[in-house]
């Protein structure tokens, strides 16, 4: 997997094994083994971070997908581009800071 990570005011984007997505797709490889190979280690919380779910948890969309030819290698990148974090694709959350005495009505 190779991963450009922006942060939330940069578009990011992923490039992913087109034959593992296609044998997810054709119920040849797991799902959960597709998507542990696609976590960052971390070792603050002793467990991976998962990319997709984070990007899903912003808000975030795919804003195009296309596929890189790889000739010298028997596989092809599918590079999915995710756009900046937006308000209707995402759950709301109560900001952090916010108590329930601030809240309207509260």
């Amino acid at each position: 997997m190779h991963m450009t990570m922006g942060n939330k005011t940069q578009t990011t984007e992923i490039k992913l094994s087109a034959r593992a997505l296609a044998a997810v797709l054709g119920g040849e490889l797991d799902i959960e083994v597709f998507r542990k190979s696609y976590q960052i280690p971390s070792n603050t919380y002793g467990r991976g971070f998962d990319v997709f779910q984070s990007l899903v948890r912003e808000g975030r969309t795919i804003i195009e997908a296309k596929i890189e030819s790889l000739p010298d290698k028997d596989d092809d990148l599918i590079v999915l581009r995710f756009g900046l974090p937006d308000a209707a694709a995402s759950k709301y959350r109560m900001p952090k800071d916010m108590h329930d005495s601030d809240r309207p009505g509260g």
